[in-house]
C-alpha cells in the first residue's frame, strides 16, 4: 500500500537500528519512547557526533509497560554489556 501510494514513514536510520536490535515494531512503541530515540540522536548532531547505538544502549534500556514498550534511563551504576 506505501509503496503504491508512494508514501515513505519519516524513520530515521538509528531509528531503524534501535528497533530493529531490539525486535520491537514501531507501533508497539510508546510515543514518549520514540521521542527519548530522538533527542538522543539530535543531542548526537547538535554535538557533531554520530549517533551510536552502544552509547544509546549505555544510557537507556527497554521496558515494557502494558502492551507498550519504552525506553528508561540506566542507573548511574548500571552496565549493559555482561
Amino acid at each position: 500500500m506505501f509503496d503504491y501510494c508512494n508514501y515513505r514513514l519519516p524513520l530515521t536510520k538509528f531509528l531503524v537500528k534501535v528497533l530493529m536490535f531490539h525486535e520491537v515494531h514501531l507501533s508497539q512503541m510508546n510515543p514518549f519512547g520514540l521521542a527519548k530515540v530522538c533527542q538522543f540522536e539530535l543531542s548526537c548532531r547538535s554535538l557533531e557526533s554520530d549517533s551510536d547505538l552502544d552509547v544509546f544502549r549505555a544510557l537507556y534500556k527497554l521496558n515494557r509497560s502494558d502492551d507498550w514498550y519504552t525506553f528508561e534511563v540506566r542507573k548511574k551504576n548500571a552496565c549493559c554489556y555482561s
